[in-house]
């Protein structure tokens, strides 16, 4: 059994927020989860669009390609955002100093 300590830390640790809320603040967290998902939604609306256009092509093949359209979209997306976060892990590890704000100059005016 939990100690009341730990109980009443954990109670407000608790943080109550809307789906709204927590969806916003999902993506602020990871950009490319909303490219993805409306990248992915872009090519559902186009392929439903063009259902119509598909000429001979079995019904089963197109929702196969549909399918694998999406998946690339999503894969490529997922892979742009690891890239960046790798990216920006080992900026963080070789270059320190372009990475830290607080080295930039603030002694006054150039020389004139």
């Amino acid at each position: 059994m939990a100690k009341p300590e730990l109980r009443q830390l954990m109670n407000e640790m608790r943080v109550e927020e809307s789906a709204g809320e927590r969806t916003s603040r999902l993506l602020k967290e990871n950009p490319m989860v909303a490219i993805g998902v409306t990248g992915a939604a872009f090519i559902l609306i186009r392929q439903i669009r063009n259902f119509k256009n598909r000429g001979n092509m079995r019904i089963s093949n197109y929702l196969i390609h549909t399918r694998l359209y999406t998946q690339g979209f999503i894969v490529s997306a997922m892979t742009l955002g690891i890239g960046v976060e790798v990216f920006k892990f080992y900026r963080k590890k070789w270059f320190p100093e372009a990475v830290d704000s607080t080295n930039a100059v603030t002694d006054g005016p150039a020389d004139s």
